[in-house]
């Protein structure tokens, strides 16, 4: 029983294979007959063998050819038709010994067929399309030439046919396109075989081969081996782990950030130098610091990547929904609701003491999301004011700082580890706590304290 199924099985791929290597070269070659055949004498004038236009009739019968005929058969045999991709397919396990061998036999069989169906049909026998190089190239040229070409389109196989993915049904169109591309480059300077079955099938009918026919047997077998070291490299480095998600429904991985989100990002969450300075004084690393300004960034990052998938997807939070029926900001930040009268300021819990200059939440500014999902107004982007004889920039509230560095999981240092921060905080671009709230680190917690919560004597360095 098991036997019969087998023989089953094989019998039907040698017809399907045979049939369907008779069909494309038929086609293929037929088109390459009809593009010499009908070269007109102005476009014989050229000091190549072949014009421009015969070699685009040429590209696109084959590419085509095989486009078709391939699509149709890829799921009775796959549509291989060409001796070098079996090989190729079987060094790669995906074709057994056997049923290579029997595919092989019936692409050699059909290349003859469909080149005898030609010679049958059309006067002129297969001499317009048996494989020759171009005058001027050397043997050593023609067979690496063979080799490579056959090597780019068996490595189209293996990726976009041997290879499962969502788009595996249309394999078939990106093998023709490859085809196409390599038949543009090689068809003037070796004929453009780069398939045993293609190169024997016009000379058997012919009756004649010429002495260097042997490249168009071992080339493409280079090509194979060539195609199928660099498949099986990739694959032993896991090449599906450098770009994730290519058949995914959904984005894998973390999202792409672009260029002006992280541009603002570092310039609202980013320490300036005199907060560096000051973290410096205090007895922080400089690695701590970089760590606890990359975790306040990334924070930021987060928080733009949730505001834009939800405007995206038309999600809207509750300040969304007020904002839609009349509801508005006051002068202060606050929510005010339809009649104008202020709303819990609850709602705006950063916007309370918030005051022009300092980098708080102000009036004016443009609409964003904070940590609460609800958009409040920003201040537009930093601005300087004059302090004390140096120009300092407006920074983000501390508040929002200290949520996004224990979002980030940057909690800042022990208060051990800093006993002596003293009043140091103050330093912190401008916007430190006062000198009755920095008495310690001991006193501030985290590292979002020690930059300091904005108080009312922020404005003075």
């Amino acid at each position: 029983m098991g036997w019969n199924s087998h023989l089953k099985q094989d019998l039907i791929c040698f017809v399907g294979e045979f049939v369907g290597t008779t069909l494309f070269l038929f086609l293929g070659l037929g088109g390459i007959k009809t593009a010499v055949a009908s070269t007109t004498a102005a476009q014989t004038q050229t000091i190549t063998t072949l014009s421009n236009t015969e070699i685009q009739i040429i590209s696109t019968s084959m590419g085509l050819s095989l486009l078709i005929t391939a699509w149709i058969f890829y799921r009775i045999t796959g549509g291989l038709f060409n001796p070098a991709v079996t090989f190729a397919l079987y060094l790669v396990g995906a074709v057994a010994p056997f049923r290579s061998a029997i595919l092989v036999i019936a692409q050699i069989a059909g290349g003859i067929a469909g080149s005898g169906l030609i010679a049958l049909l059309t006067p002129g026998g297969t001499k317009a399309f048996v494989v020759t190089l171009e005058p001027g190239m050397n043997t050593g040229q023609g067979l690496m030439l063979e080799a490579f070409l056959t090597a780019i389109l068996v490595f189209s196989v293996l990726m976009l046919a041997a290879e499962k993915h969502k788009a595996t049904y249309l394999a078939p169109i990106g093998i023709g396109l490859t085809l196409f591309v390599c038949q543009l480059f090689g068809t003037l300077w070796t004929g453009c075989g780069m398939n045993p079955a293609r190169a024997l099938g016009p000379s058997v009918i012919q009756g004649s081969f010429v002495h260097y026919h042997w490249i168009y047997h071992v080339g493409p077998f280079i090509g194979s081996l060539i195609a199928v070291g660099f498949y099986m490299m990739l694959k032993a480095f896991d090449y599906g782990s450098i770009v994730l998600g290519q058949d995914a429904d959904t984005n894998v991985g973390p999202a792409p950030v672009p260029v002006p989100a992280r541009i603002w990002a570092y310039s609202t969450h980013g320490f300036s130098h005199s907060q560096r300075s000051a973290l410096l004084r205090s007895g922080m690393q400089n690695d701590a610091i970089d760590q606890a300004e990359k975790g306040a960034v990334e924070a930021a990052l987060a928080e733009h990547n949730l505001a834009s998938a939800g405007s995206l997807t038309g999600e809207k939070s509750a300040t969304d929904e007020k904002v839609a029926n009349g509801h508005t900001y006051g002068p202060n930040g606050h929510l005010n609701g339809p009649s104008g009268q202020s709303e819990n300021a609850a709602h705006q819990p950063h916007a309370s003491n918030a005051t022009p200059g300092n980098g708080n939440l102000i009036a004016g500014g443009p609409l964003h999301r904070n940590h609460h999902n609800e958009h409040v107004r920003v201040a537009t982007p930093p601005h300087s004011t004059r302090a004390s004889g140096e120009y300092h920039h407006a920074r983000p509230s501390a508040s929002t700082r200290t949520s996004s560095y224990n979002r980030a999981g940057n909690t800042g240092a022990a208060a051990s580890s800093y006993p002596s921060m003293g009043s140091a905080a103050q330093d912190v671009g401008g916007i430190g706590a006062p000198a009755s709230k920095a008495t310690g680190l001991a006193s501030l917690g985290s590292l979002g304290n020690v930059l300091g919560h904005t108080g009312p004597k922020s404005d003075q360095a």
